[in-house]
């Protein structure tokens, strides 16, 4: 049994049925964090109070590798939780693309 035959027979509300048109392929590859870290070498830190030292850039939810969805990203969906819309994606904000630098030291 598909999806939408299992929703329109289940439903409460025999008014809100879902239509072929209104259903999405949510499956996805993305590149959810992506790390480059170069440690320094031990010469630059010698003499010093840090033992250890190591510079570096961050990103998290870079980009998607494969998408079925047009217009949201598939894993920022919101669920109503009422009878008569369970399981309908609804006021989902985008998900927030982080790019940064990083600094490790070791005392």
């Amino acid at each position: 049994m598909s999806a939408q035959n299992y929703w329109n027979t289940v439903a409460t509300d025999k008014d809100n049925l879902v239509s072929r048109e209104m259903i999405n392929d949510a499956s996805y590859v993305s590149v959810r964090e992506m790390n480059l870290s170069y440690q320094l070498p031990a010469g630059l830190t010698k003499g010093t109070f840090i033992r250890k030292a190591s510079i570096g850039l961050y990103g998290r939810n870079l980009f998607y590798l494969e998408r079925h969805t047009d217009g949201f990203a598939p894993e920022a969906a919101s669920f109503n939780i009422n009878n008569s819309s369970l399981g309908l994606e609804s006021t989902s904000l985008p998900m927030m693309r982080n790019i940064g630098i990083r600094a490790n030291l070791e005392f």
